[in-house]
């Protein structure tokens, strides 16, 4: 679904999705680069109502009478702010490549 709404985006938006980054486990579920910057967006496929704190996620639980949070562990802005760094210096590091040829 998050990837037919990416397709979407204007001319000048080149999508990526499951990029494998050297040297990483993991991967990034999608990169996009457009005109205005490069994003990584990762994707969930959670169910119910979350609270969002800064990096920190809550899932709620509960009626709204006794409604206590509990702490996602794998938050998922950590996840993306990691594979926006990982995806950083890889950029970097080839950009440096690229100017001493």
């Amino acid at each position: 679904m998050v990837n037919g709404f990416l397709e979407r985006l204007s001319q000048g938006y080149f999508v990526f999705c499951d990029v494998k980054l050297p040297g990483s486990k993991g991967n990034v579920d999608n990169v996009v680069i457009g005109p205005n910057g490069i994003f990584v967006v990762e994707t969930k496929n959670y169910t119910g109502e979350y609270f969002i704190e800064g990096d920190s996620w809550y899932m709620k639980k509960g009626s709204p009478l006794t409604q206590r949070l509990i702490k996602i562990h794998k938050s998922p802005g950590k996840q993306a702010k990691s594979n926006a760094k990982k995806l950083k210096r890889l950029f970097n590091r080839r950009d440096k490549h690229l100017r001493t040829l």
